[in-house]
């Protein structure tokens, strides 16, 4: 019998579509078992890959960690694996940047299953019964939130990071895929954005990460927006959760459109320690195909990477709109840089852009201290072991 062991991350979305492809693929071949174990959210976006690769054949991920993974030799080169012709419908197949994210020095060591990016969420009876409408510019959300107390921004320190990325993007000064890649004006205007709003917020959103505030909106009458987090259709389907929720573009400067949303979503990469390389590849390519995407993936409960799925009515009337409703924004959605110190200074600038929107770190001393942290990250890559 063939078994294959994954690691994905502890979440509706993130597990049952793998469970439920992973059954359906054993179906197909009885001598075949897939059995996937769950890491905490935390753990998917900043833990490293090093203690997983020789414990599992299937991992999925998340895309900053790929130099880290690639220069540990962790993972296989996907397109050395697969025809070039699967390879092609994947890259052009796939919605935004998302298979993009997974590609680096040359190669592409994941394929994207699921797509996600920061987008707007909304309680649309709540908005109703307050005579509002959902906000479609920064200006209109901090209105909003002055007037209502009642929008939300999640505080926990790598969901600031991921605003502080979106903003500088949003305002035309994303953080760049070099050294000096950290322009100082944006980071203080983005700063200067998000203090104001966190201003406006209440204490559960100082720990508060997106899975947290959308239960928080699901659960009580609290919140009747928020501008920014990553976006899980599961909150939009009927049933999953008391309350539905309805998810749009994010909100802009005025007249710049949603662009500059921070990427996230996650892609299915193969160990290279693997003992059953080729069903390993073989399940990867057919989770991550148009068809397996727009059906049972998103069926299950997942929130597929494919184009397709995106443009799909089915799926669009199983999650009210989702796909249609922020396609915009993933679609004009930033990309973070991949390379291998930059999870460690993720972590610690998350931390930091924290610690200012809470009053105790002025924003000049963070950019400062951002901008000397990432430039080191490219000075630790030249200097490390091959």
């Amino acid at each position: 019998m063939g078994v294959l062991r994954g690691i994905t991350w502890n979440h509706t979305r993130g597990y049952a579509p793998m469970a439920v492809t992973a059954q359906i693929f054993a179906d197909r071949l009885p001598d075949v078992r897939i059995e996937w174990d769950r890491r905490s959210l935390w753990a998917f976006g900043e833990e490293s890959l090093d203690a997983l690769v020789a414990a599992y054949d299937l991992l999925v991920i998340d895309h900053p960690m790929i130099g880290t993974a690639v220069q540990a030799g962790a993972l296989l080169p996907l397109d050395e694996q697969l025809p070039p012709a699967v390879m092609a419908r994947i890259r052009e197949g796939a919605v935004g940047r998302s298979q993009e994210s997974y590609h680096y020095d040359g190669h592409d060591y994941a394929l994207a299953v699921d797509a996600a990016c920061q987008v707007a969420v909304a309680r649309p009876d709540l908005l109703d019964a307050a005579g509002e409408d959902v906000p479609t510019t920064w200006s209109a959300v901090v209105d909003l939130a002055r007037r209502t107390r009642r929008v939300a921004l999640p505080l926990n320190p790598i969901d600031v990071l991921s605003a502080f990325l979106t903003l500088c993007a949003h305002l035309g000064g994303p953080l760049r895929h070099e050294p000096d890649g950290l322009c100082r004006e944006t980071g203080l205007d983005a700063l200067s954005m998000l203090r104001e709003l966190a201003g406006l917020v209440d204490e559960p959103c100082r720990s508060a990460n997106p899975i947290a505030t959308l239960n928080r909106m699901v659960t009580t009458d609290e919140i009747l927006y928020c501008p920014l987090l990553f976006g899980y259709t599961n909150y939009s389907r009927e049933g999953y959760a008391p309350r539905r929720l309805s998810f749009h573009d994010i909100p802009s400067i005025e007249g710049e459109g949603p662009r500059g949303s921070c990427l996230g979503g996650a892609g299915i990469a193969v160990s290279a320690s693997s003992g059953q390389r080729d069903l390993a590849l073989a399940y990867a390519q057919w989770v991550s195909n148009a068809t397996t995407q727009r059906t049972e993936y998103v069926c299950a409960g997942g929130q597929p990477a494919a184009a397709a799925a995106w443009d799909d009515p089915l799926a669009n009337a199983l999650t009210g709109d989702f796909f249609r409703s922020t396609r915009a924004t993933i679609d004009a959605a930033y990309l973070r840089p991949r390379h291998p110190s930059f999870p460690e200074f993720q972590t610690n600038a998350a931390h930091v852009l924290r610690d200012t929107l809470l009053g105790s770190v002025p924003p000049g001393a963070a950019i400062d201290h951002l901008d000397r942290g990432y430039r080191q990250t490219f000075e630790s890559a030249a200097t490390s072991p091959p």
